[in-house]
């Protein structure tokens, strides 16, 4: 599987890292819209890959997360490819997409979703998880509004 996904990687033209240690892909992205700079790891697992994209340097302060948490549950309701996570802890938050792996290795095109739902979910809530990490937006008001 990591010589498919190294492939693909290479023949879209995309600058990555692979990670011996944890089995994966490092990418970085400038978006045009939301976050600036996003920070990808594709994870290789025996029976599933998984993409998380982060936004570079933006963490949730302590004082914001549970508001952050309530957002998060609100919003996956409305994610089908993928789901925002927040490490209550660290303030980390993220977008994971995943595609298990029982008898096919992932082709081009299901690589291509993974990877641009992960992009996709992370722009579409980004001014949301912005204003609720740094301007105590009202996180119901915040999923009203922003909701398709």
């Amino acid at each position: 599987m990591k010589d498919t996904l190294e492939n693909h990687l290479e023949s879209w033209g995309y600058n990555f890292n692979f990670d011996d240690k944890n089995v994966g892909f490092y990418l970085s992205f400038t978006m045009e819209e939301g976050f600036e700079d996003v920070d990808v790891f594709v994870r290789l697992y025996y029976d599933m890959v998984t993409i998380s994209a982060y936004p570079h340097d933006f963490t949730v302060p302590e004082s914001s997360r549970d508001q952050m948490a309530y957002y998060t549950a609100l919003a996956n309701n409305d994610n089908y490819y993928g789901f925002l996570v927040m490490d209550y802890e660290t303030g980390d938050i993220f977008v994971r997409t995943t595609h298990v792996v029982e008898q096919a290795i992932p082709s081009e095109e299901d690589f291509d979703v993974l990877l641009h739902e992960a992009m996709y979910i992370l722009e579409r809530h980004s001014e949301n998880l912005k204003g609720i990490a740094l301007n105590d937006l009202d996180p119901y008001e915040a999923y009203l509004n922003g909701s398709d």
